[in-house]
């Protein structure tokens, strides 16, 4: 693979437009790279949480809104259509990250667009604040890494 125009990506919670407290969503602004390159291949390299989570919930899904192609998209007929995870998180709290390898394809990226990014329990319901995430008041962060490789045409 060809992999020339790489870019390695790294965005977090705190890059979200909503910045109330204690949110249970993160609309973050992707895209607007400048590249010659419209479309990328996805490897989501690595996830990690600053904790404040329900340790009991075993792992948390990092799922996003608008983000990847249309046939990239995971777990039809549980999640919405435009939706895909993009990470599964432990939330043991001696390792509270994640090596994922879920990869997925994007579109567009040199437009920017808002992605609505949120964390859903194991049964792919939302997470509650003050009881799954946000724990004691604290906002739960994460930080998402990820390699963006260019689909050439």
């Amino acid at each position: 693979m060809d992999t020339t125009g790489t870019i390695n990506y790294v965005f977090s919670s705190d890059d979200r437009t909503n910045t109330a407290q204690n949110q249970t969503f993160y609309d973050i602004d992707f895209g607007g790279f400048n590249t010659p390159y419209d479309n990328f291949y996805c490897e989501v390299l690595q996830i990690v949480l600053n904790g404040n989570v329900l340790g009991t919930n075993g792992y948390l899904y990092l799922v996003a809104e608008d983000l990847a192609a249309g046939e990239d998209r995971f777990c039809p007929g549980i999640l919405k259509t435009n939706n895909t995870i993009v990470g599964v998180i432990s939330t043991n709290i001696d390792s509270l990250m994640t090596n994922t390898n879920i990869s997925f394809r994007t579109r567009d990226v040199r437009v920017p667009k808002r992605v609505r990014f949120k964390l859903l329990k194991s049964d792919f319901n939302d997470c509650v604040s003050g009881t799954d995430i946000n724990i004691a008041g604290i906002q739960t962060r994460w930080v998402v890494t990820m390699r963006m490789i260019p689909i050439k045409k």
